[in-house]
């Protein structure tokens, strides 16, 4: 990230999602607070994922029924959707202006 952002690389960063296995969480939620913390003193842009969708019952019923814990279409929505609703268009610079 840091020789990204020395080659005047933009840098959008999305955070880690929750796996729906309770002790694996702990650590993803750990992981995914070190990322926002490095990425705030960095003033990136962030997207936190986990806190989201640690609790999210479509999430969660799509990791759990998956044998790989992966998500379903629900699942890619929702990320698509905090993306998109957490600083994408800011960091494209086409937000709104008013």
């Amino acid at each position: 990230m840091d020789d990204a952002i020395r080659e005047g690389i933009q840098v959008f960063v999305i955070g880690p999602t929750p796996t729906g296995v309770p002790e694996f969480d702990a650590e993803v939620k750990h992981l995914s607070e070190g990322f926002a913390d490095v990425v705030k003193r960095r003033q990136l842009t962030y997207v936190d994922c986990f806190g989201p969708l640690v609790a999210h019952e479509g999430w969660l019923e799509e990791v759990n029924d998956s044998p790989r814990r992966l998500p379903g279409q629900v699942g890619y929505g929702l990320i698509a959707w905090l993306v998109l609703n957490r600083g994408w268009f800011e960091w494209l610079e086409l937000a709104e202006k008013d």
